[in-house]
């Protein structure tokens, strides 16, 4: 079985026989992993994909930080759901 290469800012650890990918991102070493997994996946092309989410992420929110704008906030769900329970509370 031939090792894949893999981009500058991931790496990959041998464990358990198994291995994990992780990335290097501003000076932390992050696990990269899938949604409802808490261990690193095993697979590249997987890697690959978590590590450009991850970073288009850190580029957005290095932006923000440039040009001084607020973090992004869900506030249109939250208010939904609480005017329809206060719809139901009253009638």
């Amino acid at each position: 079985m031939s090792r894949q290469r893999i981009p500058p800012g991931l790496f990959a650890r041998d464990q358990g026989g198994q291995r994990r990918y992780y990335a290097r991102l501003n000076g932390r070493r992050v696990a990269l992993c899938a949604t409802e997994q808490t261990r690193a996946t095993t697979d590249v092309e997987v890697a690959k994909a978590l590590f450009a989410q991850l970073t288009a992420d850190d580029q957005k929110r290095t932006l923000r930080g440039v040009h001084g704008l607020p973090e992004p906030v869900a506030l249109a769900t939250y208010t939904q759901e609480h005017l329809v329970k206060k719809a139901r509370r009253t009638g």
